[in-house]
């Protein structure tokens, strides 16, 4: 009878939570702010470009909460992996943009309670920028490094480094990596009744080769982020 008393209040209270941010966050007009995290210039020469494909792309995260774990997606929306050659190996670099807006688990208030700690509609894009911190000799094996750099979310950036296995099959780069992003590091701050603010993530991204032009390249994701209202 404890039990199932905890979990009525639970429901009840994620679904009072959820119509009060629902109401506010569909009742206001934001302005959605750019990145403070600039992405770094694409080299001219001497440099492979891999453009991350969405649609083959997933992260998925889990949060522990007090009665089940939540588990969901955000989509990566793009950028591209960058391997330029050095006299020395390889130099690695990522840039990876996440859609805060995108938040789905199934559940749509929690959806809206996880957006909204995000303030997703002002702060619509995560991004991580980062460079493997050691030099490749042969890209035709597998790779374990650490990419060394600084992740935004929600408007508030932080150094961050995360550990990725990647290898590369003819024209496509496919890399993996699990990693802990504690969200009140970078001042986001979940209802209660999401539980905790640590977000456990299992990220594939699946990139495939460019042969366009780097001015193309460049072009492609030089559209601004459109402003959202409610």
């Amino acid at each position: 009878m404890k039990l199932k008393r905890l979990a009525i209040g639970f429901i009840a209270g994620l679904i009072l939570m959820g119509i009060a941010v629902g109401i506010y966050w569909f009742s206001r007009d934001v302005e959605a702010e750019e990145n403070k995290l600039s992405v770094p210039s694409l080299e001219e020469e001497n440099a492979q470009i891999y453009l991350i494909d969405p649609s083959q792309t997933t992260l998925n995260f889990t949060i522990e909460s007090s009665l089940r774990d939540i588990t969901g997606t955000f989509d990566i929306v793009g950028r591209w992996f960058e391997l330029t050659e050095t006299p020395d190996g390889w130099r690695v670099a990522i840039v990876l943009d996440i859609d805060g807006r995108t938040a789905d688990t199934g559940m749509g208030l929690v959806d809206t309670l996880i957006r909204e700690g995000f303030q997703a509609e002002r702060y619509p894009i995560g991004r991580f920028v980062g460079e493997a911190d050691t030099l490749i000799d042969d890209l035709s094996v597998p790779h374990d490094v650490n990419m060394v750099g600084q992740l935004e979310l929600s408007g508030v950036v932080k150094d961050y480094s995360i550990a990725i296995h990647f290898q590369i099959k003819g024209d496509t780069l496919i890399a993996n990596a699990n990693t802990t992003i504690d969200a009140a590091d970078f001042a986001v701050d979940f209802a209660s009744q999401i539980g905790s603010t640590d977000l456990d993530t299992k990220i594939k991204v699946v990139a495939v080769r460019s042969d366009d032009p780097i001015e193309d390249i460049r072009a492609r994701f030089e559209t601004p982020t459109p402003s959202n209202e409610g």
